[in-house]
């Protein structure tokens, strides 16, 4: 009797631990990001609008600061973007910029055996 109550107790505290692991690999799901009237502006490039994000934190991401260097512009100093009639809807995420560093590998690392 005593060990199947240890066995019992033991199945217990496996399966609450066991729960609480797969309920903290689980993520919230995200809101959708939804334009706010308060964060619309006025700008030189017309009228913006961004969101609030999850912490409550006003965001504008993605405004355009310049045209894109393409043809003749690429290599020179940035052109103000055109002004837009209607209004722009900053609300995306933009994702990280990641930096890759390639290493150059050398073709030819055998030291000749020669004799001197």
């Amino acid at each position: 009797m005593r060990k199947a109550a240890i066995i019992l107790i033991g199945l217990g505290i496996l399966v609450v631990v066991a729960g609480q692991t797969y309920l903290s690999w689980q993520t919230e799901p995200e809101r959708p990001v939804v334009a706010n009237k308060t964060t619309l502006r006025n700008t030189e490039s017309g009228a913006v609008v961004g969101f609030i994000d999850k912490l409550g934190a006003r965001s504008w991401q993605g405004i355009p600061y310049a045209e894109p260097p393409v043809g003749p512009q690429r290599w020179r100093a940035p052109q103000p973007p055109i002004a837009s009639q209607s209004t722009i809807e900053t609300r995306r995420d933009l994702p990280a910029i990641r930096i890759v560093i390639k290493r150059s590998r050398r073709t030819n690392t055998k030291r000749s055996n020669r004799r001197q």
